[in-house]
């Protein structure tokens, strides 16, 4: 293995394990070297949505295009920076407003299933709360899994039964 490959994959181990402030620094430096790397700037996204900063994941993250390998997966980060904000307010207030938070902070921490049935439940207790934030938010977690993904059929059903009872 190259050092270059067991250097990606110290990176990724590094996000994985939630070590953004270790991999931050390394990307930074690799990133000086090669500032066109796509692999590379998918995983500072990343790290910097792991750290709280979303405008600059953004900004990053809207760079990518079709033709690029890891567009698919920026365009889903992209689509759940909403989440990655809302999981990172402190002072949450209000009983619809807390169970949508934590939903969010599921849905940030990959825990999809976890996540659409908090959003489907306050669905159900509060269709209106927010402007429908709850439908709206499953709707993007069904963009993110993709239309064939088991989550997105599942939900997908659940949601339409509950909207038309």
């Amino acid at each position: 293995m190259s050092d270059e490959a067991r250097f990606q994959m110290a990176l990724e181990d590094a996000i994985a394990q939630k070590n953004f402030d270790q991999a931050l620094p390394m990307l930074d430096e690799a990133l000086a070297k090669t500032p066109d790397d796509k692999k590379l700037q998918l995983l500072w996204a990343k790290a910097s949505l792991g750290m709280g900063d979303t405008e600059k994941a953004k900004e990053v993250l809207s760079k990518f295009n079709e033709a690029d390998d890891q567009y698919r997966e920026a365009k889903s980060l992209l689509e759940l920076l909403d989440f990655h904000a809302e999981a990172a307010k402190k002072d949450v207030q209000g009983k619809e407003a807390v169970v949508y938070h934590e939903a969010c902070k599921l849905a940030c921490q990959e825990e999809f299933e976890s996540a659409l049935q908090a959003f489907l439940n306050l669905f159900v207790e509060a269709p209106e709360w927010n402007d429908g934030a709850a439908k709206k938010a499953m709707l993007t977690l069904f963009g993110v899994l993709g239309p064939k993904h088991e989550l997105t059929w599942k939900y997908r059903a659940k949601l339409n039964t509950m909207m038309f009872i």
